[in-house]
């Protein structure tokens, strides 16, 4: 069933921008205030802004400081800041950029969101892209219904996805969760 509310035209784009461009490591897609229209969340962008082509930057278009987590942003780790611009500084790690995903999947409101796993199979360093429905258990009833009725709309414009995983509880979404489901495909 679909709900038919329609997929805002910046979504296909920061996917692309993920699958072909390597510009984000994930994307978070939610309802607008509306429910009427599913939008762009926020999104952790791998490229710093001095490496970034015309065509990057055309992707990037309206990436705003509040909804995306990158390179060129401080990072805190233990208290202390650290500009990640210092190109001596080791970039971040595949599991702090998961709990930085993590940390953006609010604990009562339902979220869709596309990562870029990077993953050891066979002891060949494999990625796949994930398409996560979060929807957690104390999130409202009627949140739940739109985000399960709607989810097709999105998944269908988004070609390149090789795993589709319903999460309501941090558990579900663990990276050694994610992971055990991408070792069986």
């Amino acid at each position: 069933m679909s709900s038919g509310i329609p997929t805002n035209d910046q979504c296909l784009k920061k996917f692309t921008g993920l699958k072909t461009r390597h510009l984000y490591k994930y994307v978070i897609f939610q309802m607008n205030e509306q429910n009427n229209e599913i939008i762009v969340g926020h999104r952790y962008r791998l490229k710093k802004n001095t490496e970034l082509t015309a065509e990057d930057l055309e992707i990037i278009e309206g990436d705003d400081e509040t909804n995306t987590s990158n390179l060129d942003k401080e990072k805190h780790t233990e208290g202390n800041e650290t500009n990640t611009s210092n190109p001596d500084e080791e970039k971040p790690t595949e599991e702090e950029m998961y709990e930085d995903f993590l940390a953006h999947l609010p604990e009562t409101e339902c979220r869709y969101a596309v990562y870029d796993v990077q993953f050891q199979k066979k002891e060949v360093l494999s990625n796949k892209i994930v398409f996560i429905t979060w929807s957690p258990d104390n999130a409202k009833i009627k949140a739940k219904m739109i985000y399960a009725s709607s989810k097709n709309v999105l998944i269908s414009s988004l070609n390149g996805v090789h795993q589709i995983i319903q999460a309501t509880d941090m558990d579900e979404v663990s990276f050694a969760s994610i992971e055990e489901k991408l070792q069986r495909v």
